[in-house]
């Protein structure tokens, strides 16, 4: 879409106002009488069609939702109609991903209060239209909330959802930490919907379309919770996340891969891979730790299926623990199917800086290369967020990509407080990245999205004109 037609519809939409930054488009929500809202964004998913759909969490927006979380979805597209936008009018306690089916029915997951002491999963789906979807959820509220107590994840009976993904078939798979009876115990709860209907899926895990992985690597904490979720061309669905061993003090990588009906795929680790720190975790789960240091925590947050089911990528960072300042390094692995580690690439993206600590937020291979890599990431400490590309092989980041500073092959835009938040691909292979910053001071929360280069092309400054 040519930059002024959106920035008209956009200023003559109700609530929402745009301005060029940095040569990029720029969305602020302007909703409600008490001034700017909180913005946070979810995710830009790209439709078959080029259409493309800015999903947006908001606090409590006057005249949309209850809140205390509310979301807002904006349809950009070269229509007649370039802009159109809704405010889910069902109220969420966090939102947390969204993700885009063949159909181009946008799901948005995340957690609400289940009118106890706890909370659930909640899913919403949308029409492409924006309109909420009549044949999803119970008496077509266009709305699903997961329990896990049916399998005996009670607890304090407190689920809380992280990451969504839509399998071939249209499936919705939803995963996020879930309580066990005991304190201090969570597992990795995944649920997978059917496409139809929203109805859980009773032919995935126990009977009840539910599934809890637990790592429990010690016995004084147990606390296990996903991050990441993907799933392949067979239905197998990948999670990734963290798992705490209390008995080092420290947060690891844990992976499991589940096949399509709910049980272990023992191909993954199935010799014990690479890892004989935890040499019972494998046959379908599998632990790791980013670095050399055993002794640091490590963070995910996100995770890349290539196009084939070869390999996996798990993103994040790790904190420099026991170095200066216990600053955070930006960290990914590369796994084939089997498990076994390929590469691994961390460190420092401004290396003149180490104040600039950094990590990823969104992974994703590039269509058409199965091992060509896009990442998407923020520095904490600094006032950028930063994409690399990388290659089929070698640990060096692509150095025609971009320039950060010092920094070859890091592509840097500049704002204060960037928290990236997703990273998608289009079906032109461009990289689609959902981030958001703050303006301290004024106190203006902004939501902006970001259309990257070609995969397949270098410009100088690796963004399109």
């Amino acid at each position: 879409m040519h930059r002024t037609t959106l920035l008209a519809a956009l200023s003559a939409a109700f609530g929402l106002a745009a301005a060029p930054v940095l040569g990029l488009e720029t969305y602020q929500l302007l909703i409600g009488a008490s001034g700017h809202p909180q913005i946070e964004a979810v995710a830009a998913l790209p439709a078959g069609n080029g259409d493309v759909y800015h999903v947006l969490s908001a606090d409590l927006v006057s005249g949309g939702c209850s809140g205390p979380r509310c979301v807002v979805v904006m349809k950009v597209s070269d229509g007649p109609d370039p802009l159109q936008s809704v405010i889910v009018p069902v109220p969420f306690e966090s939102v947390a991903a969204a993700a885009i089916d063949a159909s181009g029915r946008v799901v948005i997951v995340g957690t609400a209060g289940n009118g106890g002491t706890g909370r659930d999963f909640r899913v919403v789906r949308l029409l492409p239209t924006l309109g909420n979807d009549p044949a999803f959820g119970a008496a077509g509220s266009g709305v699903r909330d997961i329990d896990f107590a049916a399998i005996g994840r009670t607890g304090r009976n407190d689920d809380v959802a992280t990451a969504v993904a839509i399998s071939p078939l249209g499936e919705i798979v939803v995963v996020g930490q879930v309580d066990r009876t005991a304190p201090d115990d969570t597992d990795f709860g995944v649920a997978r919907l059917r496409a139809s209907d929203g109805g859980l899926d009773v032919g995935f895990g126990q009977g009840v379309g539910l599934r809890a992985v637990h790592f429990d690597l010690a016995a004084n904490a147990r606390l296990d919770a996903p991050r990441a979720v993907a799933v392949d061309g067979a239905g197998r669905i990948t999670v990734a996340g963290v798992a705490t061993d209390g008995a080092a003090a420290s947060q690891r990588v844990a992976i499991t891969r589940l096949l399509a009906t709910g049980g272990y795929d023992t191909t993954l680790c199935n010799d014990g891979c690479l890892f004989n720190n935890y040499p019972t975790i494998r046959n379908g789960r599998q632990v790791f730790y980013f670095g050399a240091n055993n002794t640091h925590a490590d963070e995910v947050a996100a995770l890349a299926l290539n196009g084939d089911g070869t390999r996996f990528v798990v993103a994040g960072h790790r904190d420099a623990n026991p170095e200066p300042n216990s600053q955070r390094k930006a960290y990914f692995a590369q796994f084939s199917a089997a498990g076994e580690l390929q590469r691994e690439v961390g460190g420092y993206i401004d290396t003149t800086n180490a104040a600039n600590d950094a990590q990823y937020r969104g992974a994703r291979f590039l269509p058409g290369s199965p091992d060509r890599l896009l990442l998407a990431g923020s520095f904490l400490g600094g006032s950028a967020h930063f994409v690399q590309r990388f290659g089929a092989s070698g640990n060096a980041a692509d150095p025609g990509f971009g320039s950060c500073g010092p920094a070859s092959g890091v592509l840097c835009v500049g704002e204060a407080e960037v928290r990236v938040r997703a990273l998608h691909i289009d079906g032109q292979g461009r990289g689609l990245v959902a981030f958001d910053t703050t303006h301290l001071g004024a106190r203006v929360y902004r939501a902006y999205i970001v259309s990257l280069a070609d995969g397949d092309r270098i410009f100088g400054n690796g963004f399109e004109p």
